[in-house]
């Protein structure tokens, strides 16, 4: 696992990733979720309690490997009314960052990425990436979250188009998804 922000990583991600790595040299992989309608993974401890949520931005509701069918392109309306397919991941890492002081109790999370078997990669032809040859917009949408300078700067066939495909294709079925502390919570929020 490897984290893609520069800020300070708050404390309690970090005690959890040390947690779900023991828990992984286990043999305890990511799990999905049984409810919701996209790809929320629990990731466990070597106890095989939840320590921390991960979701893959490629795997929202209307996403390109959406395990639950709800298959789509980055961009498509979802859902909720509003919400594009690819900003959900965004929104849930900027409402940790936005909550001053932490007035409104979100979870701590960050922007992370995490390689595992147990993802949903589509059962159609993939390239180097792990992901659809039809999904330019995966790359687009990335690029712009991991390498910002590159991406606003670059088009395609320039020098930092190609050094992005690069980082990609040395990173073949690679996630990145926002990673939240896991909260116990009495009921599911979509019931209130």
């Amino acid at each position: 696992m490897e984290i893609l922000i520069n800020n300070k990583v708050p404390s309690a991600i970090n005690q959890a990733i040390d947690d779900i790595t023991k828990g992984m040299a286990f043999g305890l992989g990511p799990q999905l979720a049984f409810d919701g309608t996209a790809g929320t993974y629990m990731l466990r401890d070597h106890e095989r309690g939840t320590r921390a949520i991960f979701k893959p931005i490629d795997e929202e509701a209307y996403a390109p490997n959406n395990p639950r069918g709800y298959v789509g392109e980055f961009g498509q309306t979802t859902f909720r009314s509003g919400v594009l397919s690819g900003e959900g991941v965004i929104r849930e890492v900027a409402s940790f960052l936005m909550d001053h002081k932490h007035f409104s109790c979100v979870p701590p999370t960050i922007f992370a990425e995490m390689m595992h078997p147990s993802f949903n990669l589509s059962s159609q032809e993939m390239d180097s990436t792990g992901f659809e040859n039809t999904s330019s917009q995966y790359t687009s949408v990335i690029s712009s979250l991991v390498e910002p300078n590159l991406s606003g700067k670059s088009s395609e066939g320039t020098a930092a188009s190609s050094e992005i495909k690069d980082c990609s294709n040395a990173k073949r079925g690679m996630k990145y998804g926002s990673l939240q502390y896991f909260v116990k919570a009495d009921d599911m929020a979509s019931n209130y």
